[in-house]
């Protein structure tokens, strides 16, 4: 792919932007794989491969649904990562669509989690006045790491729009768990970039022509506090910067790439 570096300056501060060429990616459709309410049983549009679970209320939680998928050619005996993947307010849930239909599962086995946020909560947002479902999320997550060979190493977390924003509030409120984060068209407050952990690389990704949602200035933020952050911007491209990332391998690549040190 053809790509170049350039220097953007912004706020008084300069962003090292790595701008990819639009002409030189697929121009995927955006069909629709809209994950659906508690009737569903397989996620729609994906693999029967991926298996759902539903969790029952409780008087402490409401009713969960997640889906997982385990990796190709699953080996008990071996150590795999695990990436969870978190949906935005549409509910559709592209990075496992992409994760398969690309065959980049055939090229890093990984256990996928991909937890649906119940109706009315998010991942965790300090500026929403939604309730999180992100101590649920962990649950699961600590009972899958329990239950499956997992590689506590190269545990990551990626997600689009209101799941961009989950991204960075998982890894704020969990610094010793994940290996790296990728952000699709996201953003954060850059005021708390200091609360973030020194080693666990972000690498986050937006249209150019995306007017929702900005995550310059949270990156920025994240380098002057000396934290590992990377922004990439796709020029022409709207908020469905989805559509263009999941897809290319290299992103999966850099993110399977990075390993906890500690």
């Amino acid at each position: 792919m053809l790509r170049f570096l350039c220097l953007l300056a912004l706020g008084g501060a300069l962003l090292l932007l790595e701008i990819h060429d639009q002409k030189t990616f697929d121009q995927i459709a955006p069909n629709s794989t809209h994950i659906a309410g508690a009737t569903s049983q397989i996620m729609p549009g994906l693999t029967d491969q991926f298996i759902r679970i539903d969790i029952p209320a409780t008087n402490r939680a409401p009713a969960f649904s997640y889906y997982l998928l385990q990796p190709e050619g699953y080996d008990p005996a071996r150590s795999y990562p695990l990436v969870v993947l978190l949906h935005g307010s549409s509910r559709h849930m592209y990075g496992g669509r992409y994760y398969v239909n690309s065959g980049v599962n055939k090229i890093h086995p990984a256990f996928l989690f991909v937890p649906v946020a119940p109706a009315g909560m998010d991942w965790g947002n300090p500026e929403s006045d939604q309730t999180s479902v992100g101590p649920l999320v962990i649950q699961i997550l600590d009972e899958l790491r329990q239950k499956y060979n997992i590689d506590n190493s190269r545990i990551y977390i990626s997600g689009y729009s209101l799941g961009g924003i989950g991204t960075f509030a998982m890894i704020r409120d969990h610094p010793d768990l994940f290996a790296a984060g990728l952000v699709l068209c996201g953003a954060w407050n850059p005021a708390q970039a200091a609360q973030f952990p020194t080693d666990v690389p972000i690498l986050a990704l937006r249209g150019e022509k995306d007017n929702l949602l900005d995550a310059r200035p949270m990156i920025i933020a994240l380098q002057k506090a000396d934290r590992p952050a990377i922004y990439r911007e796709y020029p022409g491209i709207n908020h469905n910067v989805w559509d263009y990332a999941y897809p290319d391998p290299a992103i999966w690549d850099w993110l399977f790439s990075q390993q906890r040190k500690r």
